[in-house]
């Protein structure tokens, strides 16, 4: 099968569906070619190890067909049309994930509803814009302003053109229809199936020996309980409050991996605390590191932590590690509780984190029963869609 996936970003190993859709389809033997942008948000730049990509096509065994936006800013990438260089392509199937950033909407045109077939991907979530400080009220109103005067027309245009609507989360349902017509709601309902995100099988994996070879590399003893938390570390992830809630009991020996950290005034604040705290030894702070070592740090580690949704979270599930999440309607599909993780809100968590480390959860089991959420499974399921 022919499959086209366009999307206005698209980056290697960060971690994000487009590319592991590309990589799986691929492997698994279908025609795949990406259509993106070459543009580098300013945040993942310093990870990537590059300010933008090149213009035009490379090969990653698959086609990637890069253009350069006509206006960026930040989630929104805008192009020239792509439809011409779609046709030549010819897809038997086109995964659009382009809608919210207004890439490739030219594809969204009654004369091509017949000619391709469309898979609308959406993955719109409200937890990143809860107003916790006057910065992100003024951030959300725009926000709300730019999606009502440029974006929710393309989003009525993919409910009425697209074969079907493909959601990664289970809150997306309501987040769209509360930022759409009434009138689209019907069709909207008719076409909606839900998926989720995934992880790559190739890349996260439990593996005992690795484990251990880990733990014995950065000194973890075999009775210290070790948390984990592999994000972008910024203010909306309330590093410091689960710091406190991690070593506020003393009864059990406890290390603390952080991943993610970049440069800026909340990383130094996170590891001034650290330190203040006296926990150079307990704590163990990395920067954006690669997914080879990223699967690593999931193996050596007993438990994931996180207070917002990523896909890491879904990548370590990917190594059998148990996780320990925030209640919140993004991750409400994640976790069958005490088999592979626990849910917490903030009154309970310092009691939940006591009761972890003196319980078992049987890795091996996990592992497998985890497999449901790989990318091999999800693209077996879009083509059973299709």
């Amino acid at each position: 099968m022919k499959i086209a996936i366009v999307t206005g970003h698209f980056f290697y190993k960060l971690g994000y569906q487009e590319y592991y859709f590309a990589e799986e389809f691929h492997r698994q033997k279908h025609d795949v070619q990406v259509f993106t942008t070459n543009h580098i948000p300013k945040v993942y730049r310093k990870a990537i190890g590059k300010k933008e990509y090149n213009i035009g096509n490379c090969r990653l065994g698959y086609n990637v067909c890069r253009y350069r936006p006509i206006i960026s800013f930040g989630s929104t990438v805008i192009s020239k049309p792509i439809e011409k260089d779609i046709r030549k392509f010819s897809p038997d199937l086109i995964l659009f994930f382009g809608v919210r950033k207004i890439f490739g909407v030219d594809l969204l045109k009654k004369k091509y509803h017949n000619k391709y077939k469309i898979f609308s991907i959406f993955g719109d979530s409200l937890e990143y814009r809860l107003n916790y400080n006057i910065h992100k009220i003024i951030v959300s109103l725009i926000q709300n302003i730019f999606f009502i005067l440029f974006k929710r027309k393309y989003y009525h245009k993919a409910i009425q053109l697209s074969d079907k609507i493909l959601l990664t989360i289970p809150e997306a349902k309501d987040v769209i229809k509360k930022r759409t017509n009434i009138k689209f709601h019907k069709i909207f309902e008719n076409k909606v199936r839900n998926i989720h995100l995934g992880f790559d099988q190739k890349t996260y994996y439990y593996d005992v020996n690795l484990r251990k070879t880990v733990r014995s590399r950065l000194n973890i003893g075999d009775n210290e309980k070790v948390f984990i938390t592999v994000t972008r570390i910024d203010q909306s992830k309330k590093i410091e409050f689960i710091i406190d809630d991690i070593f506020f009991n003393k009864l059990f020996p406890i290390k603390y991996i952080i991943v993610g950290f970049t440069e800026g005034d909340y990383g130094n604040k996170i590891k001034a605390k650290i330190s203040s705290l006296g926990l150079e030894n307990n704590v163990i702070c990395f920067e954006f590191v690669d997914n080879e070592k990223i699967n690593e740090l999931f193996n050596a580690a007993d438990f994931g932590i996180w207070d917002k949704a990523t896909i890491s979270i879904i990548e370590a599930m990917g190594t059998g590690l148990p996780v320990v999440l925030k209640e919140s309607p993004t991750v409400s599909h994640l976790i069958n509780v005490k088999v592979n993780g626990l849910y917490y809100n903030y009154s309970n968590r310092r009691n939940l984190i006591l009761q972890l480390v003196s319980m078992k959860f049987e890795r091996k089991y996990i592992y497998e029963w985890n497999k449901k959420f790989s990318y091999f499974n999800l693209t077996k399921k879009i083509i059973e869609l299709e």
